[in-house]
């Protein structure tokens, strides 16, 4: 088996700066995830005990992703800074694990573990962030620095095994 792939993936990055203190970005850009090697591995794993049959998936199809991003950065005078930002990512062709009831032609009533494409998704949130150095330490403590990140995401997607539902993007 085999698989190439010939994408133009193109990007828009803007960054404004509002002040010297505080910066805005925006972005578009489109991006391609291969699936896993293990996942499109050409393998067969017979499973006697589970009646189960574990398969990759060599026509998997990579992932597509339209990305929108933007966000807002505030310099602190003293050597920190406060930012939020927000992103939605549009996805076709992500891949997932998918058990068949039995599956496997060859071998009646083993099922069979594979992976296939799930139609599209959606993934979208917010991100809010705090970083300073702590300077008014005494030394040589004073080099040391707090970092604080809340990211809070949504998504949803549509799976070919399961018509009809919208259930959460795979892994989220």
């Amino acid at each position: 088996a085999s698989r190439s792939y010939d994408h133009v993936l193109p990007g828009v990055h803007l960054r404004y700066d509002f002040s010297k203190q505080l910066v805005g970005r925006a972005s578009y850009s489109q991006s391609l995830v291969r699936p896993a090697f293990a996942e499109t591995a050409i393998f067969r794993n017979v499973l006697d005990n589970d009646t189960e049959v574990e398969s990759g998936n060599p026509a998997l199809a990579a992932l597509e992703s339209r990305n929108f991003d933007a966000s807002l950065e505030y310099y602190l005078p003293s050597l920190g800074v406060l930012s939020a930002g927000v992103f939605h990512k549009r996805i076709e062709n992500f891949s997932y694990a998918v058990t068949i009831p039995n599956g496997d032609a060859s071998l009646p009533g083993y099922d069979l573990i594979t992976f296939r494409n799930g139609s599209d998704g959606e993934v979208s949130g917010l991100e809010l962030g705090y970083q300073q150095q702590l300077r008014m330490l005494p030394a040589p403590f004073d080099g040391l620095g707090l970092m604080a990140n809340l990211t809070l995401v949504d998504s949803e997607a549509t799976y070919p095994t399961r018509p009809g539902e919208t259930l959460p993007f795979i892994g989220q």
